[in-house]
């Protein structure tokens, strides 16, 4: 080997180094088992881009054979460039599956600079609970999930999409509950959480109701998490720091006003309080942080306390309620188990713990399929599991899945097909047996609801996809391009109306009926 060779800078070795790193990306799409975990290729994508600097430096200072004044200057080059980089960006939270999201440092942050809401009282609007076009409650009109609107036409493009309104709303994670012309939800606007209510058709401010609160946290973000629940003339609202309200559904005015963890050394949740209140009859049902008893039922007349139950740590889900031969009971997934107590007295009929190993949240409802059937998903690894249960026995495990680990979504249950985002890619399962039917394209941590023959899925980046209800295959309908941003919101369906938001903004469409 000549002189000069001996000094030519080793390029190859340097496209080695710098290229190794990558192979974890590559694994991900080679492995089947770890294309499993969305946060993998968080983890796989970052160490890629800092392991190949690394190496890259690594290589310019001990083994590129370059002359000693060129390493450095190479070294000065780099670091002068990543401290520029970093002086000029910021982190604005987490996607749900830990990616940073970076911003330039003069772009306003989200929810600066909001107007103030210019209030017009509501005069002839209508306040309804029960009618056809009415949604009142996280997850629909019966909190399934799948909504009873009909009528609908099932080719969206040929049809089309009708944008009612636009408008900037505040920080949060709150969905929409449409009681007639009231289309309520949550808000972080500066230092007041506010219950807010828009006009279904034109968008105006027709009423707000504010609390001298704010939660913020760096991965969950700013602002409340639950989605308003409208009943017999009243709304009732829980907030991130725990403030449960209940308001005047035609005024917003304050009835009564309970602190859930005021009392007793309990202490919020690490990502808040996010439980939707579930009312039933005389009775408002919420989870309350972390403390005795997190489980607990108020009147819906004056607030007071009916019953407390279950375990010290709540989740982050809203109670359902299963209708059984033996009678009703309240389902709740907690921290460490789910559980089934009487809605009357809050006494417990049977409880599961073993499936809760290594998540640290869980967020997604049970789902009651009867006679005695609950469906229980968990993300972080976890999976989905079909339990058996009866008043006064351990539950039976009928099947436990990997293909579904749902994490923030709430799945769409039709018969016994169950469709669902699995770590952000749509998957059908077979109930029966928790076979997976089919796997399709991934929406990010997003949300889901059933609407007629088809799926509405709000992706995590914001873009609607409607996609047909099929156990065979996915079939994407529509795309809708209606937000821009992260978008962990429960998308709302109520009769025609499609409203969906973020922390930034909202957005109603009307969507065209079925030809006659």
């Amino acid at each position: 080997m000549t002189t000069n060779e001996l000094k030519k800078p080793r390029w190859k070795l340097l496209g080695v180094m710098m290229g190794l790193p990558w192979l974890g990306l590559a694994a991900l799409k080679v492995v089947p088992a770890l294309d499993q975990y969305s946060y993998m290729a968080t983890v796989a994508g970052i160490g890629a881009v800092f392991g190949s600097l690394l190496l890259g430096m690594l290589w310019l200072l001990l083994l590129s054979r370059l002359p000693w004044r060129k390493r450095w200057v190479g070294v000065g080059l780099v670091l002068l460039c990543g401290g520029v980089v970093a002086s000029m960006v910021r982190k604005d939270g987490h996607m749900g599956d830990f990616l940073p999201q970076l911003a330039w440092r003069w772009q306003p942050r989200p929810g600066e600079g909001l107007a103030p809401l210019a209030v017009r009282a509501a005069g002839a609007e209508r306040f309804t609970t029960d009618e056809a076009g009415d949604s009142p409650r996280f997850l629909g009109t019966g909190g399934t999930n799948d909504s009873e609107a009909t009528g609908l036409a099932s080719d969206w493009p040929a049809q089309g999409v009708r944008e009612l309104w636009r408008r900037e709303v505040g920080l949060g994670w709150s969905g929409f509950a449409v009681a007639g012309d009231f289309a309520v939800t949550q808000e972080q606007r500066g230092e007041e959480e506010v219950t807010v209510a828009y006009h279904k058709v034109t968008g105006e401010p027709l009423w707000v109701h504010a609390e001298k609160a704010r939660f913020e946290e760096a991965m969950g973000g700013i602002g409340p998490r639950a989605t308003p629940t409208a009943y017999e003339g009243r709304v009732y609202a829980m907030g991130a720091t725990g403030i449960l309200v209940c308001l005047d559904g035609k005024t917003g005015a304050l009835i009564w006003r309970k602190e859930t963890l005021g009392n007793g050394g309990r202490k919020n949740l690490m990502w808040a309080m996010s439980c939707s209140p579930l009312v039933l009859g005389d009775k408002v049902i919420v989870t309350m942080g972390e403390g005795e008893r997190t489980l607990a039922a108020f009147a819906v007349a004056t607030g007071e306390t009916v019953w407390r139950s279950g375990p010290d740590r709540a989740g982050y889900g809203t109670s359902v309620m299963g209708q059984r031969d033996d009678g009703g009971e309240v389902i709740t997934v907690f921290a460490d188990r789910v559980t089934g107590v009487d809605p009357g007295t809050g006494e417990a009929r049977w409880e599961w713990k073993e499936g809760f190993k290594g998540a640290p949240a869980n967020v997604a409802n049970p789902v009651f399929l009867g006679p005695d059937r609950v469906l229980v998903g968990i993300g972080y690894g976890v999976g989905t599991t079909m339990l058996r249960t009866a008043r006064g026995k351990a539950p039976e495990i009928l099947w436990q899945s990997l293909k579904l680990k749902p994490k923030f979504t709430n799945p769409v249950v039709r018969g016994e097909r169950v469709w669902g985002l699995d770590e952000g890619r749509l998957t059908c399962l077979d109930l029966s047996d928790g076979r997976a039917l089919w796997r399709g394209a991934s929406y990010g941590h997003g949300q889901m609801l059933g609407a007629g023959p088809v799926l509405v899925i709000q992706s995590e980046r914001g873009e609607v996809v409607v996609v047909a209800a099929s156990e065979v295959e996915e079939t994407v309908v529509a795309r809708i391009p209606a937000l821009t941003s992260k978008t962990w919101n429960q998308p709302c369906l109520a009769g025609r109306y499609l409203l969906v938001r973020n922390d930034r903004e909202a957005v109603c469409y009307e969507l065209a009926e079925a030809a006659r």
